[in-house]
């Protein structure tokens, strides 16, 4: 008989996984409630220096919060944010519009990159390979980041979703979600242009965000003398405080306030711990079942249907 092999010392017992992954709404709503004050902030800091040199560092500020706010996204996205999924959804929505990335169409999108990371048929890999440096500064610049945003956005509106990781039966949400997203811009548009805030929007929205995301395209890339064979870089995300982002790929599942190095202080690497923690005891459950094995589980329910019954034999109880 084949020797037990004894639980590591890095890895995260199944009861503290299981309190881990509850569920609050009050750490999501404060953050996000800390990065919208921000914008307020740096959005009158700019509306205070306009005309002068001194613009362009509240424009840098506001801009990379704007960009930030797709941590509070990917979290939605995720449903690890806040524990009701109706706050979940209307989230993603308004921070959707705010970043022109459908929140919907980007659920599908982004699920199939956690199907397949870095392997083909990821979505999130770039088709422009970093090789020069005329490539990376494009990359850099983000216009084709941009570029992609837009003709997807106007392709979903005309209803053509034909990406593979979108099901047939919400392709019809997706269109009417990029209509949606059409519509609310022109509106905005007319609006300013004959109220004669069309500055306003500018320079509130439109330029600072152009600015934040080539920063963000920055310091998630590296010229080519400097890249290898590696074709980007992550910067650890400031949605989860922790410098493992990768980790969260394989317990993604956890929400948002949970902080594993508080729980874990002497693994290197404990966002690895707790993955690795789901990913045992889901393959031991999996193999119990393909195995005709009874799970803890499963043998506590029929203990107690026994009871229920008066009966010795658990088998022999009518299922309730």
């Amino acid at each position: 008989m084949a020797k037990q092999r004894p639980f590591p010392v890095h890895l995260v017992d199944p009861p503290t996984v299981a309190a881990l992954k509850v569920r609050r709404n009050g750490p999501a709503a404060l953050r996000l409630a800390l990065q919208v004050a921000a914008l307020f902030l740096t959005g009158w800091l700019i509306q205070i220096t306009r005309g002068t040199g001194w613009v362009a560092l509240p424009v840098l500020a506001h801009g990379g919060v704007l960009v930030f706010l797709f941590a509070p996204l990917h979290e939605t996205i995720h449903d690890t944010a806040f524990r009701s999924r109706a706050l979940n959804r209307l989230s993603a929505t308004l921070i959707g519009y705010v970043l022109l990335i459908p929140a919907a169409w980007f659920r599908h999108f982004h699920m199939a990159h956690h199907r397949s990371t870095n392997q083909p048929g990821d979505p999130e890999l770039s088709e422009l390979r970093i090789t020069t440096l005329w490539r990376y500064l494009l990359q850099v610049s983000g216009l084709p980041l941009w570029r992609e945003r837009v003709v997807t956005l106007l392709r979903h509106a005309t209803g053509s979703v034909d990406e593979a990781y979108v099901p047939p039966n919400r392709r019809v949400a997706v269109t009417a979600e990029a209509w949606s997203f059409v519509a609310l811009y022109t509106a905005l548009g007319g609006a300013t242009a004959l109220t004669g805030t069309w500055d306003d929007l500018l320079w509130l929205w439109i330029v600072p965000l152009l600015v934040g995301q080539q920063r963000g395209a920055a310091t998630r890339l590296r010229p080519p003398s400097f890249e290898g064979r590696r074709r980007a870089d992550r910067v650890p995300t400031v949605a989860r405080g922790n410098d493992h982002p990768e980790d969260w790929t394989t317990a993604r599942c956890l929400p948002l306030a949970t902080s594993p190095a508080r729980i874990t202080p002497r693994s290197s690497a404990p966002g690895q711990a707790i993955s690795f923690s789901l990913r045992r005891q889901s393959t031991t459950a999996f193999a119990r079942r393909r195995d005709g094995l009874r799970t803890p589980r499963t043998l506590r329910t029929r203990k107690r249907r026994s009871a229920r019954c008066g009966r010795a034999k658990p088998n022999r109880c009518r299922s309730t």
